[in-house]
């Protein structure tokens, strides 16, 4: 069955069982918003609780249900051997029934770090969503769209979005650039897709997301698949990939480059999204891949 996410924000739960860093979130007002302590961000990571994230009208298939809980695939995120999308557990409440088409329709995607709804009916809501969410184009304005939500139909400033067809080829990149870069400094989320935090793979995933193209959600299988390019051919908006033993074991990070020898990345567990050379560094003894997906 076909369900939507219904909270700004929530994370794909490795197993259906209470845990510091949900207690936190279920607890805190701002940690509800997306925003975990450092300290929280890090206990995702270190403790192996969450593998992916996801945002407010993200459309997923719910598997099985125990406990107040619900076993899910996150439609959109691609995984090897889930044919219906990466696979985890959310708390019962965060989803609700899908009631409108989502598939094979104009879309728009938040393009800034948050951006406000209003909604038609009314509700109330000082909660700003984050980039990676993706809505449904109902109608469309001079100064805004008019689009579906879990909650309702809403309205979105042109100037916090954009539609994901939008852009095409060099332009596509260039954008894509554009975009990372306004999240320099944000904090690295372990399991993270969203303007809340990212981790590197959610960094590339959410921002081909929103110019409409869909890559697998983790660094090891993104390098599989797009245009295999050399460090000579690299244009900005490709995507580096990195491999334990001087490139040759397993792929474990991902940044966009941006050409002049830099790319941009959300880096580590305790770290940020940064700006870093790629030459005589460390970065280039493990460069084993460059793909492109924006051609």
């Amino acid at each position: 069955m076909k369900e939507i996410i219904q909270k700004r924000h929530v994370f794909l739960w490795k197993r259906p069982e209470e845990n510091a860093a949900l207690t936190t979130m279920n607890q805190s007002i701002s940690a509800e918003l997306g925003l975990l302590t450092g300290k929280d961000a890090l206990l995702l990571h270190d403790a192996d609780l969450v593998d992916s994230e996801l945002v407010f009208g993200d459309p997923v298939e719910v598997l099985t249900e125990k406990d107040g809980w619900k076993k899910i695939a996150a439609i959109g995120q691609g995984k090897v051997g889930e044919e219906k999308g990466y696979e985890g557990w959310i708390e019962a409440e965060d989803s609700i029934p899908l009631t409108y088409q989502v598939d094979e329709v104009e879309k728009v995607a938040i393009t800034r770090q948050y951006a406000p709804l209003k909604f038609c009916d009314g509700l109330a809501s000082e909660v700003e969503y984050p980039f990676g969410c993706v809505f449904p184009i109902i109608e469309e304005w001079p100064t805004n769209y008019l689009v579906h939500t879990p909650l309702g139909q809403a309205t979105i400033d042109r100037h916090y979005c954009q539609k994901t067809n939008a852009f095409t080829g060099e332009d596509l990149a260039n954008n894509l650039v554009h975009l990372a870069k306004q999240f320099r400094g944000l904090s690295y989320v372990w399991g993270g897709i969203s303007g809340s935090g990212f981790d590197c793979s959610g960094f590339a995933y959410s921002l081909h997301r929103a110019h409409g193209i869909l890559i697998a959600r983790d660094a090891h299988e993104q390098a599989l698949a797009g245009k295999k390019v050399t460090l000579e051919e690299a244009l900005p908006g490709d995507l580096l990939f990195f491999a334990y033993e001087e490139g040759k074991g397993f792929i474990h990070h991902v940044g966009i480059y941006l050409g002049s020898d830099l790319m941009i990345h959300s880096q580590t567990p305790g770290s940020k999204v940064l700006i870093t050379h790629i030459i005589d560094t460390n970065y280039q003894k493990e460069l084993c891949m460059i793909r492109r997906y924006w051609e």
